[in-house]
């Protein structure tokens, strides 16, 4: 009988542990259902949720009492691999609306769940500015009276593509302009946390950054990697060290190696690289 576990949070594997400690750790939120454990019996990885020790230690400390009603729906535990461990400053209440898109005058209604905490009201302008400034993203829980259940942002009419250009095309002066042109660039990237090495490939790109596919399904924006990406359209092969600045919302991923789409941002580039992409990003641009 298994009675010690290996557990994979956020690429990185832990462990040996017991079946208490992987629990208390749970409810410490140091791991999360979307997790891993790897169970002998199978010679595999499965979901946390679904490891029958986890579950029995967890039903053993099942509450006998219902919780209290809310007016807002309690978020849904998720069972997609996208987790949600970013986090923002947390909103102070205040008596007019400010750049954050917190109203407390009654015309907020847009609540945000990230983990076990829980912002707004935000109105709806408010919270469409905190997506595009990235405090929240397109894989965060929302919320307003009227919904039956909390959803992904991404999973909301409202927050699709086509609804914020709309809004952003109604709204002019109100939401930031791109500081940098994006250009449709295809090249393949190795990607790597001195740890691990995953391969990926990029589908447009700026002085700034780039947008790109990878096959690791647990980075996470604000995570700090290194790229070396191929070179393309007569800018060499070079390294950059980057940050992860958004992470789009992809629904009922299970397995860590499937490919999802982040957005990169340079936070380290040699200075001959820099006056390249700026050299080339300038005639295109035209």
């Amino acid at each position: 009988m298994q009675t010690t576990y290996f557990v994979s949070h956020a690429g990185q594997t832990y462990g040996p542990w017991t079946v208490v400690e992987v629990t208390s750790r749970i409810a410490k939120m140091e791991l999360i259902a979307t997790d891993y454990i790897y169970d002998e019996s199978s010679a595999a990885w499965i979901p946390l949720m679904e490891c029958k020790a986890v579950i029995e230690a967890l039903r053993s400390h099942k509450p006998a009492a219902p919780p209290p009603k809310s007016a807002a729906p309690t978020a849904e535990p998720t069972i997609d691999l996208v987790v949600q461990t970013a986090t923002i400053t947390p909103i102070t209440q205040n008596t007019t609306e400010d750049d954050s898109g917190l109203e407390t005058d009654g015309s907020g209604e847009w609540f945000v769940q990230k983990d076990s905490h829980r912002y707004g009201p935000f109105t709806y302008q408010g919270l469409v500015k905190a997506l595009q400034e990235k405090s929240v993203f397109d894989y965060d829980l929302v919320w307003k009276q009227g919904m039956e259940k909390w959803i992904r942002l991404a999973e909301h009419d409202l927050f699709n593509a086509e609804a914020i250009r709309k809004l952003q095309a109604e709204a002019k002066g109100v939401f930031q302009q791109r500081k940098h042109k994006r250009l449709a660039i295809k090249t393949d990237v190795i990607v790597h946390d001195n740890k691990s090495v995953w391969l990926g490939q990029t589908y447009q790109g700026s002085e700034g950054g780039s947008g790109m596919h990878v096959r690791n399904a647990t980075l996470m924006p604000g995570q700090i990697l290194f790229l070396h990406f191929t070179g393309f359209d007569g800018i060499p092969s070079f390294n950059a060290l980057c940050e992860v600045v958004c992470k789009k919302y992809v629904p009922n991923i299970r397995d860590p190696r499937s490919t999802v789409p982040y957005g990169m941002k340079f936070v380290k580039l040699d200075r001959n690289v820099q006056e390249a992409m700026r050299d080339f990003f300038g005639r295109k641009a035209v």
